[in-house]
């Protein structure tokens, strides 16, 4: 099957050449403060609910029907653990902001539909740096809790307001 992400004026643009697209431009970014793998990470896992058979009938067919996409990315970073519970706090707010714990904890008892299709096409992305440097920073805890988390969810909002230079992109 072939998963699609966006349609515009009758192009189509493949879910795995978005979530790429996406990663490298969110990595290019996360670059500018020495995290360019967490933001490729971030940009490869945020929209991974569009695998779900609700989203791609939608996309498919242009209907209306609201379906959850970004929470599925921040379940799996949850599950994951490690560095990655940080992204999920990123990837679920990609189109709202930063949440706090209790709103992320909303999202968790939430029922979203089977996204398991992504397994198919994705690699999630191996993290192997530090979120940040502790010996370079006065603040550690400010720095990793919420100046990091919000500077990566910045990674993901500029490229959907700018969506059409994903869309140059991705079609080249």
């Amino acid at each position: 099957m072939e998963y699609i992400a966006h349609i515009e004026e009758e192009r189509k643009q493949r879910l795995i050449d978005h979530l790429d697209g996406t990663a490298k431009l969110a990595g290019k970014f996360a670059e500018s403060f020495g995290k360019y793998e967490w933001g490729y990470c971030i940009g490869m896992l945020h929209d991974l609910g569009k695998y779900s058979k609700e989203f791609q009938h939608r996309i498919q067919f242009n209907t209306n029907d609201r379906v959850d996409h970004s929470t599925a990315g921040m379940r799996l970073c949850n599950e994951k653990g490690g560095y990655y519970s940080i992204l999920q706090y990123a990837i679920a707010g990609h189109h709202s902001g930063l949440m706090d714990y209790y709103k992320l904890e909303e999202r968790y008892r939430k029922s979203i539909c089977d996204y398991q299709a992504y397994r198919h096409e994705v690699e999630i992305p191996k993290i192997k740096s530090d979120p940040f440097e502790s010996c370079k920073t006065q603040n550690p805890h400010f720095s990793m809790g919420n100046l990091r988390i919000r500077s990566f969810i910045v990674c993901l909002q500029t490229i959907n307001q700018n969506r059409e230079i994903e869309m140059i992109r991705a079609f080249g």
